[in-house]
């Protein structure tokens, strides 16, 4: 713990805008919130204490982090905070995102809803009802 008293705050300061940990910080839940984020803390310092460069103790850091949800299809939570107020209610956008993929479902399935569903994951009955409502 000695070697963790020993780096200074001015280590710090290459982190306070450091893209590559923002990201990985922004990719996680962190459904801990606070408990995750000194983990990811006391990684960071004890690779820097260790003399690590700024890219492996990031590393390090986020490595001590769950798994990170790595779907790409959704926005990440920047880009929603840069849409906000919504214009609409949420259920409207959120009809409009199902909606793209019950077309994109239909259009691989050559427009057989059964197969649509379950490319989908859903019962048929659910399909028949996602298309009766829009």
């Amino acid at each position: 713990m000695a070697e963790l008293a020993e780096v200074g705050s001015d280590h710090w300061r290459e982190y306070e805008a450091n893209e590559g940990l923002l990201r990985g910080l922004l990719a996680h839940r962190l459904p801990s919130n606070i408990r995750d984020l000194q983990r990811v803390a006391f990684h960071l310092l004890s690779a820097l204490a260790a003399g690590d460069d700024a890219q492996t103790a990031t590393s390090c850091a986020l490595a001590a982090l769950p798994p990170a949800d790595n779907d790409d299809t959704l926005p990440q939570v920047v880009e929603l905070r840069s849409r906000l107020p919504l214009a609409a209610p949420l259920p409207v956008h959120l009809d409009g995102y199902r909606r793209r993929w019950v077309d994109a479902a239909l259009a691989d399935a050559n427009g057989n809803q059964s197969e649509a569903a379950r490319l989908l994951g859903v019962k048929r009955e659910t399909m028949r009802d996602w298309l009766k409502e829009s």
